[in-house]
């Protein structure tokens, strides 16, 4: 049951973010990342993530 409270119970929340990173040639990898946090854990669940683009 606990396991399953943890994504279902205490106001979780799915959080969806967005990261560029820029190398020193200025070329950019993009990603979309996901993950799921509660009222007692900031991270309960790391869903993955997408690549948008990739240059280096």
């Amino acid at each position: 049951k606990s396991y399953f409270d943890s994504y279902y119970e205490n106001q979780v929340k799915s959080i969806v973010a967005k990261y560029t990173y820029i190398n020193k040639d200025k070329e950019k990898d993009i990603f979309i990342a996901s993950s799921f946090m509660n009222a007692d854990e900031c991270s309960v669940r790391f869903n993955g993530y997408i690549t948008l683009s990739r240059e280096f």
